[in-house]
């Protein structure tokens, strides 16, 4: 069986939190086909009428200017494409951080642009398995004041030996990350060469 067989990870970067609302801005794709790592692009413009929130833009570094580009293909287009890259490289799951996230806003895009989507509602999310590895190990999961969980993406890295994802986000540089976070943690070893600098390490006490 091949490393990731059926299933890519996918990072989306939108313009707020509310896939019913809001609106895909760019989407970043890494998997494993025949042996190879394939890497993936997209960056759209928002569908009309989309809520454009502040916040949602600091995240991925994007401004309201530049979603107007002309250089931006249109959402459905981008939909269409990415339906037919996942479905040749025979990928049936969707793998990812808070992958809910990711998962939702695709749903919603593809429903709105009336295209084809027909991926399983369930997937894969680095951080569950995180979270079961430290509770294996016995290790105390990180919190917020208050109780709230914050095993977050960067945790999760440093704890794999690879640093925090810069800021601002882009789908392609969290999807590549957190394709080598996945792979660290189910395989014990990096895949992607920009981390072979930075020693694999398991998850510590």
């Amino acid at each position: 069986m091949n490393m990731f067989d059926g299933m890519a990870v996918v990072d989306v970067e939108a313009t707020g939190l509310d896939s019913r609302r809001c609106s895909i801005v760019s989407v970043g794709v890494v998997l494993y086909s025949k042996g190879k790592v394939k890497e993936y692009y997209y960056e759209c413009r928002p569908f009309r009428g989309a809520v454009i929130n502040d916040e949602g833009l600091e995240v991925n570094g994007t401004t309201r200017k530049e979603l107007k580009s002309l250089k931006r293909i249109p959402q459905r287009k981008m939909m269409k494409e990415m339906y037919r890259i996942l479905k040749s490289n025979r990928v049936h799951t969707i793998a990812g951080q808070n992958t809910s996230f990711d998962r939702d806003f695709l749903d919603a895009a593809a429903r709105r642009c009336k295209v084809r989507w027909d991926f399983g509602h369930r997937t894969i999310d680095m951080h569950s398995i995180a979270y079961a590895i430290m509770l294996e190990k016995g290790m105390k999961i990180p919190t917020k004041v208050g109780g709230r969980n914050h095993l977050t993406a960067d945790v999760i890295y440093t704890k794999l030996g690879i640093p925090e994802e810069p800021r601002p986000h882009n789908g392609l540089v969290g999807a590549r990350m957190e394709f080598e976070g996945l792979a660290r943690m189910i395989y014990g070893k990096g895949v992607l060469s920009d981390f072979k600098r930075y020693r694999v390490t398991s998850f510590h006490m």
